[in-house]
């Protein structure tokens, strides 16, 4: 009996591991997603301000264009990353369950994005204004499938 003592051990350890894994993707993810929350809402301010200050719009526009191709390059939904040890996620298991089409709103992200730090630098604040507008909207196309918005 006790020679088997070590190998559940082992077993519950390397179940900790994982669940931790999991829980620091999770983790990770989230703050990914506040990041880019927090610039497009310094962003959007100034867009609706009566004189945008657009240094606050170039400081910020790099973050999104910067996370946007991190999401492209890297996996923040990993399979088994739908629920943590007692982390919650907005992430529906439809991301999962319809695969291709999230990742094809993915890329619709990234490539609303690609060039948005030379727009901004620009300082032509329609076109900020227009291409804020676009990146938005693939934004909301995602969330719209595949963000749980009671839990946001």
């Amino acid at each position: 009996m006790t020679r088997g003592l070590p190998t559940i051990i082992m077993l519950l350890a390397g179940t900790a591991a994982v669940a931790g894994g999991i829980n620091d993707v999770i983790a990770t993810r989230q703050a990914h997603y506040r990041e880019i929350g927090k610039a497009f809402k310094a962003i959007n301010d100034q867009l609706k301000s009566d004189s945008p200050d657009l240094a606050v719009i170039r400081a910020n526009a790099p973050v999104v264009e910067r996370l946007a191709r991190q999401q492209g390059k890297e996996n923040w939904f990993p399979a088994g990353s739908q629920a943590g040890q007692g982390l919650q996620t907005s992430a529906k298991p439809a991301i999962w369950q319809n695969r291709a089409d999230f990742e094809a709103k993915r890329a619709d992200f990234l490539r609303a994005a690609a060039g948005y730090t030379a727009i901004t630098g620009r300082g032509d604040v329609a076109a900020i204004g227009a291409a804020t507008a676009t990146i938005g909207k693939t934004c909301k196309g995602c969330h719209e499938s595949y963000r749980d918005q009671d839990r946001s």
